[in-house]
């Protein structure tokens, strides 16, 4: 039989072991949920965290996994589960990084929905004169510009269209034309649209600042989509199909293998497209070719 002088640190081994199983095994579904999240699968995130949640309550990770579920619901545009989850932290963490940014996002949403209430009761109750027409369609650029605050940009952009469509003599219309292609530009990543809404710009008011602003912009982004497009073009003449082929069916192939002496170049030409996408604003692009020079040209 085991002594009392023995017994009591092997269970003190075995408590211990066990606590940092379970901090192992917490932050593991921690990490999972954290890829999730990053790659877009919010799916994914949301059950992950929720079982942090129900698994781990009161631990830092639950708390985090809130924080991030509050972020979830704020980019799929559910406010009350937003602010629901960011309430749920700030009673849970006193000061620091977590609750000044839950804090932060909650008075956002909260701003920002009531510019929303607000701007439609205004267009709700201004139709018919001269004065009512400027308070209703002064409603509806604000309506547009707090839906874009939120990430609306779909809403943002509909709610702008009805501005024009309604109230063409509008001071700002050429402003908002613009404003319409920087969003499909810079926020959806859509340049066909976004290429139309500049056009018409420069088309109903040339002679608009905006209209030199949405010029200058083509231009530029002309410039650089087809550089993209010749650094896309060089890679594909210089990988070599056949090995790329291996690497699809399993077989190891190195750096040699699919590019042979042009390494160097193909490093070159990844940089270049991510930089040519980081001057457009597309970040995720530029994050992509990133992934993709890191996948592509290990250091071996």
């Amino acid at each position: 039989m085991m002594s009392r002088k023995l017994m009591v640190p092997a269970v003190l081994a075995l408590v211990s072991a066990f606590i940092i199983g379970c901090g192992v095994m917490k932050g593991a579904m921690f990490q999972n949920a954290e890829r999730a999240f990053e790659r877009g699968d919010y799916e994914e995130a949301k059950r992950l965290y929720l079982q942090i949640i129900e698994k781990y309550p009161g631990s830092e990770f639950a708390t985090k996994a809130k924080f991030r579920l509050g972020q979830i619901y704020e980019r799929e545009f559910e406010w009350d589960k937003a602010i629901k989850y960011f309430d749920e932290v700030t009673k849970e963490v006193k000061g620091g990084y977590l609750d000044m940014m839950a804090r932060s996002e909650r008075a956002r949403i909260q701003r920002e929905r009531q510019v929303i209430t607000r701007a439609q009761y205004i267009y709700d109750n201004n139709p018919g004169t001269e004065k009512g027409n400027k308070a209703a369609a002064q409603a509806l650029h604000d309506m547009a510009q707090a839906y874009e605050r939120l990430g609306q940009y779909e809403k943002a952009i509909e709610t702008y269209r009805k501005l024009i469509k309604e109230f063409p003599q509008y001071t700002n219309v050429p402003q908002i034309l613009y404003q319409i292609g920087n969003i499909y530009f810079y926020k959806l990543y859509d340049y066909e649209k976004g290429w139309q809404a500049y056009m018409e710009v420069i088309k109903k008011y040339p002679d608009s600042e905006f209209a030199r602003y949405a010029e200058r912009t083509l231009k530029d982004t002309d410039r650089i989509l087809k550089e993209i497009a010749a650094q896309i073009e060089t890679i594909k003449k210089f990988r070599k199909e056949v090995a790329m082929k291996f690497e699809k069916a399993g077989r190891h192939v190195t750096q040699a293998d699919k590019y042979g002496i042009y390494t160097d170049q193909i490093a070159q030409s990844y940089i270049a497209i991510a930089e040519g996408w980081r001057k457009l604003k597309n970040y995720p692009n530029a994050i992509k070719a990133y992934k993709e020079l890191a996948d592509e040209l290990p250091f071996e």
